[in-house]
């Protein structure tokens, strides 16, 4: 009796232990008091096969004092009641920030050059209760993203999924296989168990991260005296009180950081996803005490070109109505401004287009010359010789031949002259 008592007490406190731990950030998709805006982090399960290879940020030289990528950024988001502030890091900012270093002329104003958050929410939440950083990054990597335009956000939306085309045009802007965690606690970590973490030092490992001219993503904790929170002032600086309450879990985009914020003290740059309002500018300077000792988990991901590039033409030449297959990477999907375009001006007639390879008909009044292939937004690929001739030597006109040739599907003719 004694035994089966203990064992039960043994397994509800442990139960209650997990309850304790887990559920403040697992259940964080509702908006924060006062509708400054939903949070929806899930820690993730730390997997050491993800932790960044240090040589990658490690640096002899001297930090910069202060660093500021948000020239970069899209207009701040606002993720509205919906928990899905994984997506609107991962996607909206960290994916729109990379492309923007490739694609400069990109106007980050219109809503075709902007990530989808949701393309990557929608795929990744758990029952609209948040999602893990983690697959967010795993999906980046194995799918890629599109844009707003394409994939609209509802934050009354959480279902809807990608249909096959727009998941082609997905993969034109998928991640490499270069990507991890800075740190990540678990949910059961050696004592304290839960923040304050007692741990070596995070802050010169972010800030070598950012001084090398590239952001990063943080799970943060959200507490009671929150910055503009439940009637909280505004302010642009933030230092948890070390008492407050604890209201949930936030994933958000650090574009930097600056020794002198808080008078001194030195903070990240952080840029928040409950829209322009919020905070007065949508950003706030989190302490590098509150990071160190508070803040559970820090993400980094990189990023690969995108450009359309062909590999090969098959057959290599051809002729008005013959069906080529062009192969190759990043032609993303059919439409807007995609298409291939043949020497003397021509666009073909496309058949079939996926990612990797497209089949297209020779137009007519196309020449001898370099195939291209353009994507959505009129990025051209490498050239591709192609050769343009008959289509069907019975369909060819105006052809001389030697005296006595013959050819397969042509008539024979006889011509005499009798200058008599």
């Amino acid at each position: 009796m004694r035994k089966t008592f203990a064992a039960c007490l043994v397994f509800s406190l442990i139960l209650t232990l997990s309850l304790f731990f887990a559920a403040p950030f697992g259940t964080t998709a509702t908006a924060a008091p006062g509708g400054e805006g939903g949070m929806g982090l899930l820690l993730s399960r730390p997997d050491d096969r993800l932790v960044g290879n240090p040589m990658k940020y490690r640096t002899q030289r001297v930090l910069a004092s202060s660093v500021d990528l948000s020239a970069d950024i899209p207009p701040i988001g606002d993720q509205g009641q919906q928990g899905s502030c994984v997506g609107w890091s991962s996607g909206y900012y960290l994916k729109t920030w990379w492309e923007k270093q490739e694609h400069t002329d990109w106007d980050l104003n219109n809503q075709m050059y902007v990530f989808s958050p949701s393309y990557i929410y929608n795929q990744i939440n758990i029952n609209n209760q948040g999602a893990y950083v983690q697959d967010s990054l795993q999906l980046l990597e194995d799918q890629g993203d599109v844009d707003i335009a394409e994939f609209p956000y509802y934050d009354y939306d959480y279902q809807t999924e990608p249909t096959t085309a727009q998941r082609e045009e997905a993969k034109q802007y998928r991640a490499p296989n270069d990507w991890g965690f800075f740190f990540a606690e678990d949910y059961f970590p050696e004592p304290p168990y839960y923040p304050p973490y007692s741990r070596a030092d995070v802050i010169n490992t972010l800030k070598a991260w950012l001084d090398s001219g590239k952001p990063l993503g943080l799970s943060i904790p959200i507490y009671e005296d929150w910055p503009s929170y439940g009637g909280n002032p505004s302010s642009e600086f933030y230092d948890y009180d070390g008492s407050s309450g604890l209201e949930g879990g936030h994933a958000v985009f650090i574009a930097g950081y600056d020794d002198s914020a808080g008078g001194g003290q030195g903070g990240f740059l952080m840029i928040n996803s409950w829209g322009p309002e919020w905070n007065g500018n949508g950003r706030v300077y989190l302490s590098y005490d509150f990071v160190q000792r508070y803040v559970p988990e820090g993400w980094y991901i990189e990023d690969q070109d995108s450009s359309p590039s062909i590999s090969g033409v098959s057959p290599a030449s051809g002729g008005p109505g013959d069906t080529v297959t062009v192969s190759g990477n990043n032609f993303g999907g059919l439409r807007r401004s995609a298409g291939v375009a043949f020497t003397g001006g021509a666009n073909g007639s496309v058949t079939s287009w996926v990612n990797d390879q497209i089949k297209v008909k020779v137009p007519s009044g196309a020449a001898t010359g370099e195939l291209y292939v353009y994507d959505w937004d009129s990025g051209r690929s490498n050239g591709n010789p192609f050769e343009v001739g008959p289509s069907d030597p019975q369909e060819a006109t105006g052809w001389l031949f030697a005296e006595g040739a013959t050819w397969p599907g042509f008539d024979e003719w006889v011509l005499v002259q009798n200058p008599n």
